[in-house]
């Protein structure tokens, strides 16, 4: 402490220089009870021999940003964001020794359970009022096995009503039980109105019919095997909810600024293409430009430079060709140019401009300019005007698919400055349209016109050029909304609306306050999206949506591995269905599948099903786990080979490899293959398999129950 007193006592001899006395008392006051106040709620000992803050204000209010330090690192390190009136903001606590298995999956020494209590907790101690305010969002979804904490998320509820722009995050260490970090968004002078006087849900949902709904889209599915579309029933409209009380459609879009503000890219600085295509490598680009089928380099900057209108001052940086992530048959040309003896303007403001073009029909795909950025320059073209810039460049560049777009609001938002009647640029979405259904996958055009020049600045054309599936005896809108409804649902909320404050000539600052506005909406947690013809609530993929909840076995009880097989499906390590069957032989593939849950359960295995049989096995053998002549989906495994293929996993098959230095004390140890005597031994020095009476019967088939006891034991090697 007497370092902490010692550095405030500095810190107060230089900014009184800077800020008037009666200033630099009130803030040397606060920050004394900033430090008081963090130390008591947070048990900070005083054993941390550095210390240091930061002050900044934000929404009309102070905070102190107050770091505790131990540079003998015995202690770890300890951030804590607090404001004037005492509240804590957010609590960081980082104390971790470096150990080297932390990227082996392993099980936490604390429950989720035990874990969620000590959040509750923590949140009661140091601030009780948001306590009695929030409600924690149960998650039934498995947790990731490599991660070493637990997270609760708690959102806060007014009048019974949940408000999702105010909530709690806190996280726990899996290991030590300790609370790891803290935030809390929250805001006191928040007006909320009562819940009285609302219209009937049944009328809400009449209005979202009529005046939102659902509309039958193209959505286009990625993967390994290409890109793939498929019909839907969804949302367009985003931001977007009922009034509950007047019943009125409100738009609660934020503004964004201009794209080229200060000499930034924007959002459509880059094209689509540049952002989601891998660049072919030097020896791949110089095979494809040697193709009598693709355009050179020079031909794709002359194409640029006059679609542009560019001149000799602008060089070319760079150009990379790169494969289409849609049609992938199609190869783009990026081709980007500076302007040269011109690093910035005045404004910090960079001159560049760049181009997509197709590399065999020479069409621009996208196009992006930069203009020096002028706060004073004068609006010339109104909205009208500047849509037909617009659609006067997309009829003179792709005449033909012209035809099959429609201008789209669904997503459009104001930009600064606000005084909507003279914004400094407009963009437009044109949405292709097939019989009567949307694309909403980025098909069509974007087109962004600077409103003081007239010039269209941005560019951009995106085109699924595969058949897409008919509209034929898709289910109605009124059935798809009638889904809609009953499996998903609106429900009221509190929403903060800074679109339509009291103010609404004006952009809403860091200083605004919102508008609190109760609603009905859209209920969050599954995917609005429909299948056109089955009716089935769809995942972001495409495919039949499956709640992420952890596996809740119906023939598990009394069983000897009910517990482990409990614990494992908390993390996803399970078997499909409401059985798992514990004393029922389990077969290669579905040992394996279990196995690959618990060594890596990345993207790469979360992305595989028990019924993935190929990508299982290509994933395995891969990674070394089994061997091509070893493959055998459908028969029983038996123990010794279980303990081969985790001891694989483990990447010891090196050390068992190794012949004549193991002592093994099983009585039946004469059974035991040769080549696995170093398995069975690791396996069992390990504590991954327990002999039976002196026995470790090598041969017998493992049941699933055994199966998950031993994959158990091994997420606890320590």
């Amino acid at each position: 402490m007497k370092k902490i007193l010692t550095f405030l006592i500095t810190a107060t001899i230089i900014i009184t220089t800077l800020l008037p006395v009666q200033g630099f008392a009130l803030q040397n006051k606060e920050l004394e009870n900033a430090i008081n106040t963090a130390k008591t709620a947070l048990d900070i000992g005083d054993g941390y021999d550095d210390f240091s803050y930061n002050m900044y204000k934000s929404n009309n209010e102070t905070r102190y940003n107050l770091s505790w330090r131990d540079t003998k690192n015995k202690l770890g390190n300890i951030d804590v964001t607090i404001n004037t009136n005492g509240r804590i903001v957010s609590y960081y606590s980082y104390n971790k020794e470096y150990d080297d298995s932390s990227n082996r999956s392993k099980l936490p020494k604390v429950s989720k359970a035990d874990a969620l209590k000590t959040s509750n907790a923590f949140i009661q101690k140091i601030d009780s009022s948001i306590y009695n305010k929030i409600k924690y969002e149960e998650n039934d979804e498995a947790i990731n096995i490599n991660s070493s904490n637990y997270y609760f998320n708690y959102v806060r509820f007014e009048n019974g009503i949940p408000f999702y722009n105010n909530y709690v995050n806190v996280s726990i260490d899996g290991n030590t039980g300790k609370v790891e970090s803290f935030y809390c968004e929250w805001a006191d002078d928040y007006v909320f109105p009562d819940a009285s006087g609302i219209i009937a849900l049944s009328k809400a949902q009449q209005i979202y019919k009529d005046k939102l709904g659902l509309k039958l889209l193209y959505k286009i599915s990625h993967d390994d095997s290409g890109s793939k579309p498929y019909l839907s029933y969804g949302p367009v409209y985003s931001n977007r909810s009922i009034d509950a009380k007047t019943g009125e459609v409100i738009d609660t879009s934020r503004y964004y600024g201009p794209m080229y503000d200060k000499g930034g890219m924007g959002a459509s600085g880059n094209s689509e293409s540049a952002q989601k295509e891998a660049a072919l490598t030097p020896e791949e680009k110089k095979a494809v430009e040697n193709s009598a089928d693709f355009l050179s380099e020079s031909k794709v900057e002359e194409i640029a430079r006059k679609t542009l209108n560019l001149d000799s001052t602008y060089n070319v940086e760079s150009a990379n060709l790169y494969n289409d992530y849609m049609n992938k048959s199609d190869y783009i040309w990026n081709i980007y140019f500076r302007k040269e003896n011109q690093t910035s303007t005045a404004n910090g403001e960079y001159i560049y401009a760049s181009a997509s073009i197709d590399a065999k029909t020479g069409e621009i795909t996208s196009f992006y300019r930069s203009l020096p950025y002028d706060s004073n320059a004068a609006v010339k073209y109104n909205k009208e005007q500047a849509l037909k810039i617009a659609q006067d460049l997309i009829n003179s560049l792709q005449p033909e698919r012209s035809k099959y777009v429609k201008y789209t609001d669904f997503n459009n938002s104001d930009v600064r400055p606000l005084n909507a009647e003279q914004p400094k640029e407009h963009s437009f979405t044109f949405t292709r349209v097939s019989d009567g259904a949307y694309f909403l996958d980025n098909n069509g055009f974007n087109v962004t016109v600077d409103t003081t020049q007239g010039i269209v600045l941005n560019y951009n054309l995106s085109w699924y050029k595969g058949e897409l599936p008919k509209p034929n005896n898709v289910i109605t809108s009124d059935k798809a909304h009638e889904i809609l409804f009953s499996t998903i649902g609106l429900q009221t909320q509190y929403i903060a609306d800074y679109a339509n404050t009291a103010n609404s000539k004006s952009s809403p600052d860091s200083n605004t306050k919102p508008v609190i506005r109760l609603v009905y909406s859209i209920k969050s947690g599954k995917p609005a999206s429909i299948d056109a013809f089955t009716g089935k609530i769809l995942d972001y993929s495409g495919k039949p949506y499956v709640e992420k909840a952890a596996a809740n076995y119906s023939d598990i009880k009394g069983n000897k591995a009910e517990s482990a097989i409990k614990i494992l499906s908390q993390y996803g390590i399970s078997l499909p269905g409401t059985e798992f069957k514990p004393d029922t032989a389990i077969i290669q593939k579905d040992f394996l599948y279990l196995l690959a849950k618990s060594i890596n359960p990345s993207y790469m295995v979360n992305d595989i099903t028990s019924d993935d049989e190929d990508k299982l096995y290509n994933y395995l053998i891969n990674f070394k786990i089994i061997n091509e002549n070893e493959k055998s989906p459908k028969s029983s495994v038996a123990k010794q080979d279980a303990l081969k293929f985790i001891i694989r996993a483990l990447k010891y098959d090196h050390i068992a490899d190794i012949k004549g230095i193991y002592s093994l004390p099983f009585l039946d140890k004469d059974k035991i293959n040769p080549d696995l005597y170093g398995y069975a031994a690791i396996g069992y020095g390990l504590n991954i398999v327990k002999d039976d009476n002196g026995y470790l019967k090598p041969t017998e088939n493992i049941t699933r129950g055994d199966a998950a006891l031993m994959l158990y034991n091994l997420l606890n090697i320590d």
